[in-house]
């Protein structure tokens, strides 16, 4: 996904406006169940025409009927309010990691274009898998050094735990 802020979006100041509106509406509306907001598609590649709409990959913990309905009435609020069509896509975080590993054609062109509109939200994650990876290092440590458990049972167990937080 495309973090570098240093070259600036070809966005209109309503598009920004109506962006930035859309986004902090999501973090109100949906109480930390909003994982990541994601512009993609022309307007992200810097394409877009005067008709183009905004094209938004939001990916939420669930889902579900309410949520989406929700995430839609709000882009076509934002829409009314500003004038830029939201298009709207919205995954759970089950379909964003399904799209991780077994990406589609959609997938692959939001990871290589998209640019992350909400801030914070990736860089959580890589400090969770960094955490994450120091704490699998020192198990292994622990383990060769012969003061732990075998590796693959720890793995185990934090598979298990994962699970267990997934619902």
């Amino acid at each position: 996904m495309n973090t570098d802020y240093s070259q600036p979006l070809q966005l209109t100041a309503v598009e920004q406006r109506a962006l930035s509106e859309f986004v902090a509406q999501l973090q109100e509306k949906l109480n930390g169940g909003l994982l990541s907001v994601t512009l993609f598609g022309s307007r992200a590649r810097g394409m877009g025409g005067p008709d183009s709409d905004l094209d938004v990959l939001v990916v939420v913990e669930r889902d579900d009927l309410a949520v989406c309905r929700a995430i839609r009435y709000l882009a076509a609020d934002v829409w009314l309010a500003h004038g830029p069509f939201i298009s709207t896509r919205i995954w759970s975080r089950e379909k964003m990691e399904l799209m991780e590993r077994e990406p589609t054609l959609l997938a692959r062109n939001i990871q290589r274009e998209g640019i992350n509109l909400l801030p914070g939200s990736r860089d959580r994650e890589l400090l969770q898998r960094l955490e994450d990876l120091r704490a699998m290092r020192e198990a292994e440590a622990e383990y060769r050094a012969g003061e732990g458990r075998p590796f693959s049972e720890i793995v185990a167990e934090l598979k298990a735990e994962e699970d267990d937080l997934s619902g």
